[in-house]
């Protein structure tokens, strides 16, 4: 048995380390990594910039992304460069559609669960109840409903995700 799983080991640890680790890859410039998470966003996407210098904080929708500046329209049309090196933070405007999912899904599978668990109690009368079924079963059912309306209810209401650092 234990020549078996030497033998496993002797295998498998030269596979594992195969690749170079996290810390041996060189990581991105923060010139490169703002141009690299800009590019990934559609154009016309609402955004907020934040930058370093009297600027401060700059808003429009994405027009296009350079070498050395990103692009945004103003609400005029005006087309406004903002320099890669200066842009501190990104925030897209969005919709808060996951945060509603999951608020209504952990909403929804605790009142499922207690209500799972009183159904059990009433339909047992006194006798055996399957408390754990009760609990599972409103749970994941309520649960799933809830997270359905969390993210109705979260579409419909507009939030800014963070997309640089």
């Amino acid at each position: 048995m234990r020549s078996i799983l030497f033998a496993c080991a002797v295998v498998a640890v030269p596979l594992v380390g195969a690749g170079p680790a996290r810390a041996q890859v060189a990581p991105e410039t923060g010139h490169d990594l703002v141009a690299l998470r800009l590019r990934q966003l559609e154009a016309g996407s609402r955004l907020r910039v934040a930058t370093a210098g009297p600027s401060g904080l700059v808003l429009g929708r994405l027009d296009s992304v350079t070498e050395d500046a990103l692009l945004l329209l103003g609400p005029d049309g005006t087309r406004q460069a903002v320099g890669l090196d200066r842009i501190t933070d990104v925030w897209r405007r969005g919709r808060a559609t996951r945060t509603g999912a999951l608020v209504g899904g952990v909403t929804g599978v605790v009142v499922g669960g207690v209500l799972g668990a009183w159904i059990a109690a009433f339909v047992a009368e006194g006798g055996d109840a399957d408390y754990a079924g009760g609990i599972l079963l409103g749970g994941a059912l309520v649960g799933a409903g809830g997270a359905a309306a969390g993210a109705l209810i979260g579409a419909a209401i507009p939030a800014w995700h963070r997309r640089y650092p």
